[in-house]
C-alpha cells in the first residue's frame, strides 16, 4: 500500500505542471459579445412579433368600437363571428410566436454554450491552466481568478 501511494505521488510530480485557476462562467458568458448579440436578436424578434400582435389586437378594437346596438341582428351576428375568428387567429399566432422564440433561444444558447466551452478549454490549454468554474469549488487558496482574461480572450479568439 505504501509503495502504490508513493508511486501515485511520484506520478503526479512527473506530470506537467499546471497553474490552478478559477473563472466566473456566468459573468464571462454574459460579457461575451456573441451572447449579447444573441440577446439583441431575440429582443428584436420579440418586438417585431409584439408589433404584429398589436396590429391584430387593434383590428379587434375596431370591431369592438362599432356601435353594436345600432346594427341589425344579422349584422351583429356577423360582427361577433368576425370577432371570434380574429380572436382565434391571435391565439394561434401567440402560440406560434412563443414556440419560435423558445426554439430560437434554445438553439442559439446551446450553440453559444458549446462554443464558449471550446474557447474556455482553448484558453486553458494555451495558458497551461487547470481551470475550474468558481461555482464548482468551495475553496481554492492557490487559484488565480482568470475571469477578466477569459472575457478578453473570448473577443479575440
Amino acid at each position: 500500500m505504501k509503495f502504490s501511494l508513493l508511486f501515485v505521488l511520484l506520478g503526479f510530480n512527473t506530470a506537467p505542471m499546471f497553474n490552478m485557476g478559477i473563472y466566473d462562467s456566468e459573468r464571462a458568458f454574459k460579457s461575451w459579445s456573441q451572447y449579447k448579440g444573441a440577446l439583441n436578436e431575440l429582443n428584436r424578434l420579440t418586438i417585431k412579433y409584439q408589433d404584429t400582435l398589436q396590429t391584430l389586437v387593434d383590428e379587434i378594437n375596431v370591431i369592438l368600437n362599432k356601435q353594436h346596438f345600432l346594427l341589425a341582428k344579422e349584422e351583429r351576428g356577423a360582427l361577433e363571428a368576425e370577432l371570434f375568428k380574429k380572436q382565434h387567429s391571435i391565439e394561434i399566432y401567440e402560440a406560434a410566436v412563443r414556440e419560435k422564440l423558445t426554439q430560437f433561444e434554445t438553439d442559439k444558447l446551446v450553440a453559444l454554450e458549446t462554443l464558449f466551452l471550446k474557447k474556455i478549454k482553448r484558453f486553458a490549454q494555451l495558458n497551461q491552466i487547470m481551470l475550474f468554474d468558481n461555482k464548482a469549488l468551495i475553496i481554492c487558496s492557490d487559484c488565480m481568478d482568470y475571469t477578466t482574461e477569459i472575457v478578453s480572450f473570448l473577443e479575440i479568439e
